[in-house]
């Protein structure tokens, strides 16, 4: 993912749903966020290489995109919220 400039921050599975996985990726913006997500789904790795059996896998998913601010705030105001 660092070919791609992709900086994943978390990835695992639902606490909610042991059937759904989440994975949370960081960019420096949305411009570079498509770039990013361009140059590494249209690579002759990811299409000839795990993309069938990844995509098969996955019934439907989900995009949210945010700030980082906004999120790192809820993030942390989360853990305090779980952990204190």
């Amino acid at each position: 993912m660092k070919r791609w400039k992709v900086n994943v921050v978390d990835y695992g599975f639902s606490l909610i749903d042991k059937e759904s996985f989440y994975l949370i990726r960081n960019y420096e913006s949305v411009e570079q966020r498509k770039e990013s997500q361009d140059a590494f789904y249209g690579s002759y790795e990811w299409i000839n290489g795990p993309e069938k059996d990844i995509m098969n896998c996955i019934d439907t998913y989900n995009t949210v995109v945010t700030d980082n601010a906004t999120f790192l705030t809820k993030l942390n105001d989360e853990k305090r919220t779980t952990t204190g």
